[in-house]
């Protein structure tokens, strides 16, 4: 009788299981189907948030003297574009070609013989000609990111480095949704060498004991695929 009865019940079991395995397959498919359509929408949310930041670089370039002269010129031009500037900038700097500092937007914590000569941001934007970006690194503490643009001379050369160090821990509107997330979502952005500048949970609010709800935690990662170099801290 036994025998009888796992005869007639075992395609039964077979038919139940895998109808499971085919729903859970669908489910892991349409959950990371999911979780590639967020990571794209953070990723266009962060590059447009970097595209901001190099404007910014633009501008300063443009208003910027090259000169151990220009410090108090240099200081009075970014306090008038200060309202310009993208938020959760952390602070603004102008550099002579040996990295020496001739103004900044902040100079609370910039010594008068503050050099970043051997910082790894300057030497690339010097080096290439191209914007440098760097982090996380750390500025008083605080976690930031530095974007460095070469400024170019009449001639062409480049003459001197403009930076912006950016506040990371204010970086946590660019991940939020405002709830149109799905809860659980865990979203990072990670630099080239998987460190994890900013990251952000959307938590789901535990359910009562008796109301079981499967595992569809979403994770999205957002990766910035520009030069992002852990360094010495920036002033």
């Amino acid at each position: 009788l036994a025998v009888l009865a796992l005869a007639l019940g075992l395609p039964f079991i077979v038919y139940v299981g895998g109808n499971a395995a085919r729903q859970a397959s669908i489910e892991r498919a349409e959950a990371q189907q999911r979780s590639l359509s967020l990571a794209k929408l953070f990723a266009a949310r962060v590059d447009d948030y970097v595209s901001d930041m190099l404007s910014a670089l633009a501008l300063i370039e443009n208003g910027a003297v090259l000169d151990a002269s220009g410090a108090v010129a240099n200081d009075a031009f970014l306090q008038r574009i200060r309202n310009d500037l993208p938020r959760s900038v952390n602070n603004v700097g102008v550099w002579t070609l040996d990295g020496r500092n001739v103004g900044a937007l902040d100079r609370t914590n910039v010594r008068s013989d503050l050099a970043i000569a051997n910082r790894d941001y300057f030497n690339t934007a010097v080096r290439t000609g191209k914007v440098a970006i760097e982090g996380p690194l750390v500025s008083n503490g605080e976690p930031v990111a530095v974007f460095a643009r070469p400024v170019r001379g009449a001639s062409g050369n480049v003459v001197g480095v403009v930076t912006i160090s950016t506040r990371l821990r204010e970086l946590g509107w660019l991940l939020d949704l405002n709830g149109w997330a799905p809860r659980e979502t865990v979203v990072s952005i990670v630099n080239a060498h998987g460190g994890s500048p900013a990251r952000a949970a959307h938590p789901r609010p535990r359910p009562p004991p008796s109301h079981r709800l499967p595992p569809t935690a979403t994770h999205a990662t957002t990766c910035v695929h520009r030069r992002q170099r852990s360094s010495s801290p920036p002033e």
